[in-house]
């Protein structure tokens, strides 16, 4: 009985009660759409820039990277459409070394040689270089 009334006190004390929320509930979004059985059903997202809407873009944001990179590496012309072909032969590029010319466009495309990107690189590789001669010290 005296346990059960410790249990009983610790347990008051650690659960209280939540003080009431300052601010209401938000209504819900307008991209959500009721549906009779009383689950929901999330609507097609609508753009919030003018800007962006009124850019009509045929490829998914999925496939955008990987067309930028083919077309970096030349594997089709600058208006000539990426089929299955070239998205193959995209893969398969991956199977050996790459080229000098390959990899300065990726370090183009992915800004790797700007100057911040090159800073903290060099901090890494001090810092890492750091840790080793720490590890051999000991």
């Amino acid at each position: 009985m005296i346990l059960e009334e410790r249990r009983n006190a610790v347990v008051d004390s650690i659960f209280v009660p939540c003080a009431q929320p300052l601010l209401e509930a938000p209504l819900p979004s307008k991209a959500m759409e009721k549906v009779a059985n009383g689950k929901t059903v999330r609507q097609e997202a609508t753009r919030k820039s003018t800007r962006q809407q009124a850019l009509n873009n045929s490829v998914p944001v999925s496939r955008r990277a990987t067309d930028r990179l083919i077309r970096a590496f030349d594997m089709v012309g600058p208006s000539e459409p990426i089929g299955e072909q070239a998205l193959e032969a995209y893969i398969r590029s991956f199977d050996a070394p790459m080229t000098e010319q390959r990899v300065k466009a990726m370090r183009m495309l992915t800004s790797l040689d700007s100057g911040p990107a090159l800073a903290a690189a060099a901090q890494l590789a001090a810092e890492h270089e750091m840790a080793g001669a720490e590890e051999v010290a000991v």
